[in-house]
């Protein structure tokens, strides 16, 4: 299983595909609110809520969209089934115990929101955060053992480069 860490930007992008299958579908006429399922699903409520102009409910009535961000086992989203217009997630894993009627991506990767980050972050995960900022395919290092050893050249090169400034 690999890692796929989700930006705020590739959040937001997600979060509007999601849209658009809906809108295609014809079932947004039936959308009075949309609930997020916490805890992240609250996210995904709120920016589509923010998106569409439709707003959060923290009750479900029959006129509500019922959104969280992924569906791994199933086991949460089972307890919203038949509630609600729809189960919309971002993410759907295709051993589920149940399928939502929307999902923007299938994976079987281990998907790490942009609010699943630590504060703090490694030193691994900001480093694959500026290759993402710079446009590289961080999927090239999908093995911790890669990750570590960019990691120590990295730290390697900004040691010397620091050493060559501090010797001018």
């Amino acid at each position: 299983m690999t890692k796929k860490v989700i930006t705020w930007k590739e959040f937001r992008d997600l979060v509007k595909r999601l849209e658009q299958k809906i809108i295609k579908s014809g079932k947004w006429k039936n959308i009075k609110n949309v609930y997020g399922i916490p805890r992240g699903g609250q996210y995904v409520a709120l920016m589509f809520s923010e998106m569409s102009n439709i707003p959060m409910t923290n009750e479900i009535t029959e006129g509500t969209l019922i959104v969280d961000d992924v569906v791994d086992s199933g086991s949460t989203l089972v307890q919203y089934h038949g509630k609600g217009v729809a189960l919309a997630t971002l993410h759907y894993k295709p051993y589920s115990s149940i399928k939502p009627h929307f999902y923007v991506e299938e994976t079987r990767d281990w998907v790490v929101y942009p609010w699943e980050c630590t504060k703090d972050g490694s030193l691994q995960d900001n480093i694959l955060r500026i290759l993402e900022f710079l446009g590289v395919n961080s999927q090239f290092f999908h093995t911790p053992k890669k990750v570590d050893k960019l990691t120590k050249q990295v730290v390697e090169f900004v040691t010397r480069y620091v050493n060559n400034e501090k010797n001018r």
